[in-house]
């Protein structure tokens, strides 16, 4: 997604006197009409901004749309949730944690949030349109861009303000794809970003062998091995990589690798890893070692038919609430425009 130029502020853009003189008719003209565009950009964005192309995704409360901006034809993903079912759910707390943790991370590795808005229905997200194809693993919440970077989408879940060393600030929620659950979350005992590594030890696990570690179709079994089952190193894993599993799947939290003070910089530090620079990483100096087949950033031929052959249409939300239930439905500090949005001149505050 490229940048564009911010419009200069209005005080910039006031002619000077000249030798202690007022502004002359055809600025004080031009000066008139600049003020009169500025001002009407205040407008709120809204989905008329956007022209909608294809379906490319499906979820339990609305589609996500491959759009472009109108105003520079910029080609993005928009999330669209429908209201009612988020609050029949119970789902309105961690659905604006989702929002509000997508503008605070940037990070070249995670999806970003350019726009976010609602109607008297329905909430929208506008963010990356990534086209390089979803991994083949549960991942398909981690999504690679056309050059094969990863980037992490889907902040549902996500809870906020958790300190890693404070038991009073654990959290209970039980939440997931059962195949990457720690086993302190499945017992209920409360847990915090130590269930993080777990699950990244889960991933790497699958990665490495094809199929996470206690993998099986009966999720309850599944869920109890989870808890009490001893994990399989395979054969064919590496030294490194038996023992970076090992530190990641810790059944204890206090012991799992990552789960102290250091954080993240301990498991960055493991042999395992020790032929990534990761601030070249960070920087994107290092080429991924797969290229997706996309002739552009508008090609969709890696994303699912399924999804692809949908009408491209907002439709209405179908809703049984009153006028003054979506009144209690409207979502405070929702709406959001990232300082590399690709509007010029369009402003509007959060409301």
């Amino acid at each position: 997604m490229g940048n564009t130029c911010a419009r200069k502020p209005l005080t910039d853009s006031i002619p000077q006197k000249r030798n202690g003189s007022q502004p002359e008719n055809s600025e004080l003209r031009s000066m008139t009409v600049e003020s009169e565009n500025l001002l009407n950009s205040n407008a709120k964005i809204s989905k008329d901004d956007f022209k909608i192309i294809k379906v490319i995704g499906r979820g339990t409360f609305g589609k996500v749309f491959m759009v472009k901006l109108k105003e520079n034809n910029m080609v993005y993903a928009m999330k669209v949730l429908k209201k009612e079912q988020v609050a029949s759910r119970n789902l309105r707390v961690k659905t604006k944690a989702e929002r509000d943790i997508l503008e605070k991370i940037k990070n070249p590795y995670i999806v970003d949030l350019h726009y976010a808005f609602q109607t008297e229905d329905k909430l929208y997200f506008v963010m990356d349109f990534l086209n390089g194809g979803e991994l083949d693993l549960k991942p398909e919440n981690i999504i690679l861009d056309s050059d094969g970077n990863l980037k992490i989408t889907d902040f549902g879940l996500s809870k906020q303000g958790l300190d890693k060393q404070n038991d009073k600030s654990k959290t209970y929620s039980f939440c997931g794809t059962p195949e990457y659950l720690a086993p302190e979350i499945i017992t209920g005992e409360g847990h915090d970003k130590a269930s993080d590594w777990w699950s990244l030890g889960a991933l790497i696990y699958e990665m490495l062998s094809g199929r996470p570690p206690h993998y099986q179709k009966n999720r309850k079994q599944m869920m109890a091995d989870i808890v009490e089952k001893r994990i399989e190193m395979k054969p064919y894993f590496s030294v490194e990589a038996k023992s970076l599993l090992s530190g990641l799947l810790e059944r204890d939290p206090s012991k799992r690798l990552g789960s102290g003070e250091e954080d993240a910089l301990q498991i960055k530090r493991h042999p395992f890893f020790a032929k990534i620079d990761f601030q070249k990483l960070y920087d994107k100096q290092i080429a991924p070692p797969f290229k997706p087949t996309v002739s552009g950033p508008e090609d969709t031929r890696n994303i699912d038919k399924m999804f692809l052959d949908e009408t491209a249409k907002d439709t209405p939300a179908v809703s049984n609430l009153s006028p003054d239930a979506k009144k209690k439905n409207h979502f405070d500090e929702f709406t959001y425009q990232g300082n590399n949005g690709g509007v010029e001149g369009l402003k509007f505050k959060k409301k």
